[in-house]
């Protein structure tokens, strides 16, 4: 049985941490799995993580420079016979796959799961970034992406098509979001009139889903329509500081702040539209699975959404920033609840993000 390291953030809730969770479900007991943790935390995922068949959790602090972390990661390699190394951290994986090469092992995978960089610039930081994708680039033997905005901005100077390359496509168990679930008692438990319109996001609170647009939006279109109702799902939306944000506008009794939920499909199906303006994603996975949900959606235009949506939805989406463009998209589904594109879209994703065939192309990498 093929032994595999990966290597995440953390184990809190996000598309990274989920992605591998799903995966790791799919693959059961055909590989011997070790996950490390690099925030030295086990976070609110951990017990999904433990109940896993073959899957050990390690908590490891490690950062920029930590040498000591570097050494124990390169221990662990060695003490639990590891056959495949696959990071999932970006440009942060260089120094583990290093590690990996000087451990004599010969599959070295570096999963890109984001389109760009996820933490505050500096030159000190871009001069490291700089390094550690350079040794990226150097030391795996796969390099794998989630789409193809990423391959551009992570490796620009590579011109030419590198045969190490490849884009592995988000695998949703599809089921899962086609279940029937009684609508008015969602609304009921989470407090929402029966005949509300409700407009749902998924997601992290942070700046990349750019809340600080859905709240414009959500202000302008409660304050005009009085069935309307928006409800913020994903860790950190019951933050006191988002909390705040939506109490400055008057919208506490509008907007509803579930923050994490593990039963993301059964949220789902209380939403009448999905409306998700991320300024930079990896690939939209909470985009996709509202797609196969049937939902209809609008989202911003960048370009790792394009890719994950057929194009005969690109009318749908706006440039994320644009609060007035987004409320006429809205209001149009609003008013003529005409949804037929959107049948024809969960069709396509259904078929697109099959786990099955997404989980699989994954799996043959890792221990072909």
């Amino acid at each position: 049985m093929t032994t595999i390291c990966f290597l995440v953030a953390s184990l809190e809730p996000g598309g990274t941490e989920n992605y591998l969770l799903r995966f790791l479900e799919y693959a059961d007991t055909s590989i011997e799995s070790v996950v490390i943790s690099k925030s030295g935390k086990l976070g609110v995922l951990y017990p999904k993580y433990k109940n896993l068949k073959n899957v050990s959790i390690i908590p490891l602090k490690t950062g920029y420079l930590n040498i000591f972390s570097w050494i124990r990661i390169y221990l662990i390699y060695k003490k639990k016979h590891i056959d495949t190394v696959c990071d999932l951290t970006s440009n942060f994986g260089g120094i583990y796959l290093f590690l990996a090469k000087i451990a004599g092992i010969k599959k070295r995978v570096s999963f890109y799961r984001q389109s760009s960089n996820h933490f505050k610039e500096s030159f000190l930081r871009l001069l490291y970034n700089k390094l550690v994708n350079r040794l990226v680039f150097k030391y795996a033997t796969r390099i794998l992406f989630n789409s193809k905005t990423a391959i551009s901005f992570f490796f620009p100077y590579s011109k030419k098509k590198d045969s190490r390359f490849e884009i592995i496509l988000n695998g949703l168990e599809t089921n899962l979001y086609l279940k029937q679930y009684n609508v008015v008692n969602i609304k009921q438990k989470i407090g929402i009139p029966e005949d509300s319109f409700i407009i749902g996001h998924t997601g992290r609170f942070n700046e990349a889903k750019n809340h600080k647009t859905i709240l414009t939006v959500a202000e302008k279109l409660c304050n005009k329509h009085d069935d309307i109702y928006f409800v913020l799902c994903g860790r950190d939306t019951d933050s006191e500081e988002l909390t705040s944000l939506i109490s400055k506008k008057g919208l506490k009794n509008r907007i509803i702040q579930l923050g994490y939920r593990a039963d993301i499909p059964k949220i789902l199906k209380s939403f009448d539209l999905f409306y998700f303006p991320s300024i930079t994603e990896g690939q939209p996975n909470s985009l996709i699975e509202a797609m196969v949900s049937g939902i209809p959606v609008v989202a911003s235009d960048i370009e790792p959404v394009k890719d994950s949506v057929p194009e005969f939805i690109y009318s749908y989406l706006t440039p994320p920033l644009e609060d007035e463009q987004a409320i006429k998209l809205i209001e149009r589904l609003y008013k003529t609840k005409d949804f037929a594109i959107f049948s024809k879209a969960q069709t396509w994703a259904i078929k697109k993000y099959d786990h099955k065939i997404r989980f699989k192309q994954f799996l043959d990498i890792l221990i072909s």
